[in-house]
């Protein structure tokens, strides 16, 4: 569903701003390219679920749709989390891999990946793009205490 609605805005608004930032501009068409490789990239990757702790990165949306795009689990790790924070919700559901463009001490240099180089990951972009439909695992506490 993701990659097919990705692909229909690609041909309707190619070259059309996607997502404009302070530092840089995308537009669908470097959009839709990004998002294959990243789920080239993460379909060729043996795990299963990932999180993603990327503060005020416009690489999150690429990365939110390159999961779904690969059938991965996404857990979205928001910006008030620190790094112990970060630690803790990764080991507490055994989450297999980390993007982030911050290096998290308490996790495997094997687990961590920033955007670019789960973008530069060799991969059969073919295999990535299958349908397949990944989860999105948001934490929320309600109104008060700590995310689960």
């Amino acid at each position: 569903m993701i990659a097919e609605s990705l692909e229909k805005s690609l041909h309707a608004c190619g070259e059309r701003p996607f997502l404009i930032t302070d530092s840089d501009r995308w537009t669908y068409s470097d959009t839709h390219q990004r998002v294959n490789r990243l789920a080239a990239g993460l379909a060729a990757r043996p795990c299963n679920s990932l999180a993603c702790y990327l503060p005020d990165s416009p690489e999150l949306i690429a990365i939110v749709l390159a999961a779904a795009i690969a059938g991965k689990q996404l857990l979205l790790l928001n910006r008030d989390f620190n790094m112990q924070q970060v630690e803790e919700q990764l080991s507490r559901l055994e989450i297999d891999l980390l993007i982030s463009d911050e290096t998290v001490a308490g996790i495997a240099a094997d687990r961590q990946l920033t955007p670019d180089e789960l973008d530069r990951l060799p991969a059969d972009g073919a295999a990535a793009l299958q349908g397949n439909q990944g989860q999105l695992l948001l934490l929320t506490s309600g109104t008060t205490d700590q995310p689960k």
